[in-house]
């Protein structure tokens, strides 16, 4: 019988909903369990607009195959000791370590993007070349997968790199009837 792959989906206040919400519905559209975890179980606002409830903090979050983080206005999340090295112990037993956007400063500030090729949100391509000297990081790119690390550009950029993920994992024509269904046409 197939498992279904788990996602620890990170959240945190300022959070880009789209961010979040667009891999999130590519993901259930795979079959996969997504599950949101934050530093409490405090609702998270996103953008000031809407209000998330994490099931999970980061004590009592279990195992996953695929720790998810998004960008928006995360720097002062990414600064979370407590939050870092819960990344920093959780990550190895993750299949993949994906991000969105500005999301990908989790990794690098954990130290976990040395020698991985990565990408971000094209205004802050180069605060990342400063976080993270020793990988490559590229410019104009929907998502790259450097293996265990897969990053996305921003925003809208999640829902290719998300449906990458599904490709790679299992397969294209599963990614491709999630992609019509819920009718994301590749530029």
């Amino acid at each position: 019988m197939h498992n279904a792959i788990r996602i620890a989906a990170l959240i945190h206040p300022g959070m880009e909903i789209l961010d979040f919400a667009g891999p999130v519905e590519v993901f259930t559209n795979a079959g996969w369990e997504v599950f949101i975890v934050a530093w409490d179980k405090s609702p998270v606002t996103s953008q000031g607009i809407v209000k998330i409830l994490p099931q999970y903090d980061i004590t009592d979050c279990p195992p996953a195959d695929i720790l998810a983080t998004f960008g928006g206005n995360s720097e002062e999340a990414v600064q979370q000791a407590e939050v870092i090295r819960w990344i920093q112990e959780t990550a190895p037993a993750c299949q993949v370590l994906f991000s969105v956007c500005t999301g990908v400063f989790y990794y690098a500030t954990a130290g976990l993007l040395n020698g991985h090729r990565v990408t971000t949100f094209h205004g802050e391509i180069e605060r990342l070349k400063q976080e993270a000297p020793q990988s490559e990081v590229l410019t104009g790119v929907k998502y790259v997968d450097s293996g265990k690390i897969v990053t996305a550009a921003g925003v809208s950029s999640g829902i290719d790199g998300a449906l990458y993920l599904v490709e790679r994992l299992e397969g294209k024509a599963k990614a491709d009837a999630i992609a019509k269904y819920i009718e994301y046409a590749r530029w």
